[in-house]
């Protein structure tokens, strides 16, 4: 028997009456309105020692075989949270059959108020100054704490505020610090860059450490052990000018966090601009090259001496499989590095052979369909910085750090980068993979430093390579906040970061999951508001039963899709046929969303669990879907009732919308209140994705290979018009970059027959088996008919195709 409620149970609600409605759906196969069945509610508050039961009111029959049921409860002036429980039999013999948990719900007043400061914090121990929202009409409030006059050396400077009692927040999530220098945080405790709660009256909290260059600040927040506390840690210098800690207050996090990031892009947060007498020269153009399939160069072995002949042997290996990557990172071991540090920008001969332009000759000459090669450097030369005897010591001069890094002196970093560049774009390298900045960040003596190594590799990325640059572990105040928002202007790179979630479970996303597939969920929250494309390491797949949910929690945030060693493909292999289409060129095409991504449940339950379930949604607005991923990290089946009406008008504005089930292939016309059940089995993922019905079309994109299909196939058309003509006949016009099949729906199509439809690409007919049809929908082969009608592009991936509907 399946029962659910809504409220879910363990979720906060926010309540402006002086009553609370709450649904029960109930399977509806043995219940009408004219049988025995019963059902109850028994609810009660904390202020009260006693429940009480409510009958429970059948009001309609949905689809899908669901009764609802409904009951209002009255709401005492000052409640605290509403426990709730669902009981139900089917004749008044039989015994009560009760919901398997109880519900617990927090009844919430919501003000119009602006709080102070002492209203949402119990005993304050530094001084909170109160901030001007960046926008006018904004309900959020904002305040940061100045900075102490303290001596550098002082590295805990004190408690922000107290909490009088344990449960004061409902735990939401916190993102650790990748690196904290000089920071003696107490034996037992992390530092975090980011710390989001939510209050038990609905308001969100975020603090946010600022990290300043001009005060040569390194901050961050930690807690106590039993999470009552708040502290902030700091090497940093006395200065009253620049705040520590930004703190936010809003019940709308999506609004709140926006406005945060408007402050940090203002004075006295954000850091001296570049200057604009500065030769740095921005593309403001968006070119996809992580939209194929990418590939990470393996380590070298002892039957694998060569790195060009390793390269070599991976991608034929993937060639064989019909993998053909687009984009090619050869990592870490290329260049002349000794251990005291790198010697020589320049490629190891004893690694290359011929040199690294000779490789980049070899692989393109046998790879037409690799389009982008790139290489991995550490931002300071090599984890310890520069060798004091070799070829960039001499050239570019050095100093040492107090740490005992070597590295390049202040006045000649950007002409290394100008020049470490310039080799790298004559050898024919196209992109760059950046990592160690945690390092760089950890061993210099001055934030200036920093600062300019990042923006001499900035300025150098740009000018060469088009901003085509992947950050690797930057998770600290420094980089999130600085240099991401340094020069919006710049294409957005890819960002990578630590792999690592806080093992604290009480301040991490409540999900009885792996550490990975965590990650790639915070960082669909965290991406969805940073000027960058989130980039997981393809190496951390896995070949378990819940691949599923560690591919579709990539594809749901954008990131790329890439491999990590010839052997990851077959850990997936039966997820990249959904995955990946052909091009005209005869390059791979992966499937990914170029929207925003972000939570629809962004609380994570302080009690009970249906927290369990994660739902998540892309939207592109420019083209008009939604996707959904739901995500069951519970060890048990789980069923959820979602609202796919109320998404669709929320994300596209209208309810004429259809929607395309992934795990059975079902479509399901959205136009009344849909309330559709979904079921997961253990530990799995599913999409959903719901698309404008425009002139009763709705244009699905490229389907899968496969029932289930974890394909998000709209992210495959580039532009689509549909029209009406004067004789009453249906147009559709699309483009698409990749070649498969493209799933339209139109209700009735397979009704009409072959002869209501005429297709054409390229101004060649369409022939009749490339279309076929299955219940109100219509399936174009484009693979097929290219093939059939020898239509070849090699120099774009882009297909345009014109359909008639005659309806």
């Amino acid at each position: 028997m399946f029962v659910k409620s809504i409220p879910d149970v363990g979720q906060t609600v926010l309540s402006e009456t002086d009553q609370i409605d709450i649904d029960v759906y109930f399977d509806a196969y043995r219940i009408s309105r004219d049988s025995t069945f019963q059902a109850e509610l028994w609810w009660g508050f904390d202020t009260h020692n006693h429940w009480k039961s409510t009958e429970l009111e059948l009001t309609e029959f949905l689809n899908y075989n669901l009764a609802r049921f409904k009951a209002h409860l009255p709401v005492p002036d000052f409640p605290d949270a509403l426990n709730f429980t669902v009981r139900y039999r089917y004749q008044q013999t039989e015994p009560w059959s009760w919901q398997s948990k109880d519900g617990n719900c927090r009844i919430l007043h919501k003000s119009t108020k602006k709080p102070i400061a002492s209203d949402l914090f119990y005993d304050l121990q530094l001084p909170l100054a109160e901030l001007e929202s960046p926008l006018s009409s904004s309900e959020n409030c904002f305040w940061s704490i100045p900075r102490c006059a303290t001596t550098r050396s002082v590295s805990v400077i004190g408690r922000v505020f107290e909490c009088k009692q344990t449960d004061v927040f409902d735990k939401f999530f916190a993102f650790e610090s990748a690196c904290l220098p000089d920071v003696a945080l107490p034996e037992n405790h992390t530092g975090y860059a980011l710390v989001v709660f939510q209050r038990l009256d609905g308001r969100f909290l975020v603090i946010w450490p600022i990290c300043n260059l001009s005060a040569s600040t390194v901050s961050c927040v930690f807690l106590t052990e039993n999470k009552t506390c708040l502290n902030i840690a700091t090497n940093a210098q006395a200065d009253h000018q620049v705040p520590l800690v930004l703190i936010a207050s809003g019940f709308d996090i999506h609004s709140l966090i926006n406005e945060i990031l408007l402050l940090l892009r203002r004075e006295p947060f954000a850091s001296p601009q570049i200057n604009e007498d500065d030769d740095y020269e921005c593309i403001n153009w968006y070119e996809g090259w992580y939209d194929g399939l990418g590939f990470c160069s393996g380590s070298l072995s002892e039957d694998r001496l060569s790195l060009g002949n390793a390269i070599l042997d991976d991608l034929q290996s993937l060639g064989k499989t019909g993998n053909q990557v687009t984009w090619l990172l050869i990592d870490y071991q290329w260049q002349i590095k000794s251990q005291h540090g790198l010697v020589s920008f320049k490629s190891d001969p004893a690694l290359i052979n011929d040199g690294l332009k000779s490789l980049v000759k070899m692989l393109h000459e046998h790879f037409p369909n690799l389009k982008h090669i790139g290489v991995a450097h550490s931002i300071m030369g090599s984890p310890v910085g520069v060798a004091l005897e070799g070829e960039v010591a001499n050239d570019y001069g050095t100093f040492c750090t107090p740490k005992g890094f070597s590295l390049i002196l202040p006045d000649s970093i950007e002409r290394f980068y100008r020049d470490f560049y310039e080799y790298l774009y004559e050898c024919g390298i196209t992109f760059v993979k950046v990592y160690d900045h945690e390092r760089l960040y950890e061993s210099s003596c001055s934030l200036e430093i920093v600062r300019t190594y990042e923006h001499a590799l900035k300025k150098s990325a740009v000018r060469y390579f088009y901003n085509r640059v992947l950050y690797s572990f930057s998770n600290f105040p420094f980089f999130l906040v600085q240099e991401l928002f340094l020069n919006p202007g710049c294409p957005n790179p890819l960002l990578e970061l630590s792999n690592e979630l806080s093992n604290d479970s009480s301040l991490s996303l409540s999900l009885d999951s792996d550490a990975v597939t965590r990650k790639n969920l915070m960082l669909t929250l965290i991406g969805g508001y940073l000027d960058a494309v989130m980039a997981f390491d393809a190496v951390c797949l896995q070949e378990n039963e819940f691949l599923d949910v560690q591919v579709i929690s990539r594809l749901i945030s954008s990131a790329p899709i890439s491999i990590g060693n010839v052997d990851a493909h077959y850990y997936f292999k039966s997820t990249l046929p959904d995955l990946m289409f052909s091009g005209l060129n005869g390059s791979s095409v992966v499937s990914r969303l170029q929207g925003i991504s972000q939570p629809v449940n962004l609380i994570s339950a302080n009690k009970n669990s249906d927290s369990d379930f994660f739902l998540a949604v892309n939207y592109d607005s420019h083209k008009n879907h939604v996707v959904l991923a739901m995500f069951n990290f519970s060890d048990d089946c789980f069923t959820n009732i979602i609202d796919l009406s109320s998404i669709s008008e929320q994300f596209l504005g209208c309810r004429q919308c259809v929607a395309r089930m992934h795990d059975s292939g079902q479509i399901v016309d959205l136009g009344h209140n849909i309330k559709y059940p979904f079921s997961l089995r253990p530990r799995s993922a599913t999409l959903v994705t719901i698309v404008p019905r425009v002139h009763g079309i709705g244009l699905f994109g490229l389907v899968g290979n496969s029932i289930p299909d974890i394909s998000a196939g709209v992210s495959f058309i580039v532009s689509s018009h549909i029209c009406v003509k004067p004789n009453g006949t249906l147009q559709i016009e699309l483009v698409t970059r990749a070649l498969g099949i493209i799933q339209i729906y139109a209700k009735n199509i397979h009704e009409k027959g072959v002869n209501s439809v005429l297709g054409m690409i390229e101004d060649e007919v369409l022939p009749l088996k490339a279309f076929s049809y299955e219940q109100n929908c219509l399936y174009v082969d484009l693979q097929m008919a290219c093939e059939l009608l020898e239509i070849q592009r090699p120099w774009t991936n882009e297909l345009s195709l014109f359909l008639r509907l005659s309806v």
